[in-house]
Order: C-alpha cells, then structure tokens, then sequence
C-alpha cells in the first residue's frame, strides 16, 4: 500500500483559492474604500507602497474612477501613480470613464502614456 500524497486530486490546503474574473458591477462600499486608502497612504517606503496598493485592487477587485483617483493620491510620485493608474483598470467598475484621470497627471508626458494605455484597452 503505497500511502504517499503525490497524488493531484488531493485538496491542497495551500493552494490559494482560484478568483473567478465575474465582471465588477459596483465599487466597494465607502467604508471598504477608506481602510484600503488609510492602508496605502500609511506606508512611506514608495516602493512597498506600490506593491501593497497593488495587492489591495486584487484583493478589492472593484473600485469606481473616482475611488482610484483618491489611491492615486496617496503617491508622492506621478510615476508611480501612472503604473497604479495603468494596472488598476482592470479593476474599475466604470472604465468608460477612465479616461478622467487623464487630468490628474501634470506632465505631457504622462498624460499621453496614460491616454496611449487607456485608447489601447477599448
């Protein structure tokens, strides 16, 4: 009797849970969305604040414009809001109206990364 647990149809209790793509059809509540900004902007190290800010839009999936505009303000670097910009559209309830953040950026050279991105998705 060979009893080892080699075997690939045995429940892995390690194994994360598998996350359905179920399209977004309303944000996170106000509550929800004020403990995940209080998360990102309590972190000063730039760097860890974008993989925590990252981590949270998996973990919260559904987020309005306006709710990623208040994430994007949490960075002290327009850099690192254009990557959370680009990576967080796939998590927003209301792409037609992505765009909109469009103005949060101040350099040329942002804007016309972040409009390239979002033209590029549609």
């Amino acid at each position: 009797n060979n009893n080892n647990n080699n075997n690939p149809n045995n429940n892995n209790p390690n194994k994360p849970p598998v996350i359905t793509n179920t399209p977004c059809l309303s944000p996170i509540s106000e509550a929800e969305y004020k403990t995940m900004r209080r998360k990102v902007r309590n972190i000063y190290s730039n760097s860890i604040k974008e993989s925590t800010a990252r981590r949270l839009f998996r973990q919260y999936r559904c987020l309005s414009v306006d709710q990623i505009k208040g994430i994007l303000k949490q960075f002290n670097y327009e850099e690192t809001a254009l990557r959370i910009a680009k990576f967080a559209y796939n998590y927003t309830v209301d792409k037609k109206n992505y765009m909109n953040l469009k103005r949060f950026f101040k350099f040329p050279s942002n804007r016309n990364s972040f409009e390239y991105f979002v033209n590029s998705r549609k």
